[in-house]
């Protein structure tokens, strides 16, 4: 009977072929309108980004000569040790680091211009609202920078940034740079404070060298999964319709005086919106193949992912249904279709990155089945491991739990007469 009742739900939506229709050609129609007009603000281009950072050094000018006899009187050393010891040191101070790690990455040399500027052009620059952010780096700075991480006569020197909040999106950039450069300059030092050579750090720590991210993401993939989870929000919405249909024109009820048990009913309509958002998804994800070659790292993590927003699909399809027969009209689903799915669009970043917004957005759209879904795929096209996206799995599967018990608690017990 569940079989039937299945078949008889997926015949109901194919065999109005308008809306059908609708649900997979215009998924294709926004992907290649978006993907054309707001692919700069998308595509990994250099010409689209580059961020500027200004250095002021306030240093005073290092005296090798100095340093070394310091060294060699201070640190018990000879003059050729010193000599050695102060020239590795002179290479591997932050901000030297820091530099040949702009230089020597590719990505982050396209992206980043560094600049070296006076110490009496700082207030200057900094009127012209020109750089992203500022380094200033203290007087004595090399010098206390020495002696710390020989000796430990001296704090270790603070540098000053100053980022330009006129440019959020390229200030944020930076941050999370020098955030993950500071994370990683600090496993370094604490490598030498365990007594490891200056080239066996080097060896052991290749990420100082290069902050590289995963591959990255062009815009016709991103709108590719942008629209494909918004677009899956609106067979819920059908099947909300067509169940209360049913109600409406007496078929719920025959089926019901047929002995058919309510909850076998609303479980065809769960597992009907799960094939149905299925079979979207796949051909979606199939044709964008062959015409945009959007190809997946890991077949698996793509068939988990569809499988869990489907599920999420179906536990708000069964909702809607369960809501429009307890108040005895199709209004909810009308509503859904209107302005719930398009606010959930919003929030999840179907039509602009999200994190190019304030971060409450990027929260409530990681809580949405559309925004858990499309963070979860971008992460699995850029080759990101399972476990990177196992959040938005638990959101997506724990969705589909709450809805159905919801739906469960919906559910009227007496039939009302329409």
């Amino acid at each position: 009977m569940l079989a039937q009742l299945i078949k008889k739900q997926l015949l109901l939506v194919i065999r109005n072929r308008s809306e059908f229709i609708i649900l997979l050609a215009m998924p294709f129609v926004l992907i290649f309108i978006l993907g054309s007009a707001l692919g700069g603000l998308q595509d990994n281009d250099s010409s689209e980004l580059t961020i500027d950072i200004a250095i002021a050094d306030h240093s005073k000018e290092v005296d090798a000569e100095e340093l070394t006899s310091f060294l060699m009187k201070e640190g018990g050393m000879t003059q050729e040790e010193a000599d050695q010891v102060l020239s590795v040191l002179l290479e591997k101070n932050p901000i030297a680091v820091f530099q040949n790690m702009i230089s020597e990455d590719q990505q982050l040399n396209k992206m980043i211009n560094v600049d070296q500027i006076d110490s009496e052009e700082v207030n200057e620059v900094k009127a012209d609202d020109e750089y992203s952010a500022i380094i200033e780096i203290p007087e004595d700075f090399t010098i206390l920078f020495v002696k710390n991480q020989l000796l430990q006569t001296a704090e270790l020197p603070q540098l000053s940034i100053l980022l330009n909040e006129g440019q959020s999106l390229y200030s944020s950039i930076i941050n999370d740079i020098l955030e993950q450069f500071q994370t990683e300059y600090s496993y370094y030092l604490n490598l030498q404070a365990e007594g490891i050579s200056f080239q066996e750090v080097e060896m052991a720590s290749p990420t100082i060298e290069s902050l590289s991210t995963s591959g990255s993401i062009d815009s016709k993939s991103y709108y590719t999964v942008g629209m494909s989870v918004m677009f899956v929000l609106y067979i819920a919405s059908s099947m909300g319709a067509y169940a209360f249909m049913e109600k409406d024109i007496h078929i719920y009820d025959r089926i019901m005086l047929s002995g058919v048990s309510k909850w076998l009913y609303f479980i065809s309509i769960f597992i009907s919106s799960m094939i149905l958002s299925f079979v979207q998804l796949s051909l979606l994800y199939g044709v964008t193949a062959l015409l945009y070659d959007i190809s997946w790292p890991n077949f698996t993590s793509y068939f988990l992912i569809t499988l869990s927003l489907c599920f999420a699909v179906g536990g708000v399809s069964t909702l809607l249904s369960a809501i429009n027969y307890s108040l005895n009209s199709v209004a909810v689903s009308n509503l859904f279709s209107s302005t719930i799915a398009t606010v959930f669009a919003f929030l999840g970043g179907s039509f602009y990155p999200t994190s190019q917004m304030p971060d409450v957005i990027g929260f409530l759209g990681n809580l949405t089945p559309n925004g858990a879904a499309m963070t979860a795929y971008l992460k699995a096209l850029q080759g990101f491991e399972m476990s990177s996206y196992a959040n938005q799995l638990y959101v997506l599967l724990g969705t589909g739990v709450l809805l159905l018990v919801a739906t469960v608690m919906i559910v009227p017990e007496r039939r009302r007469q329409g």
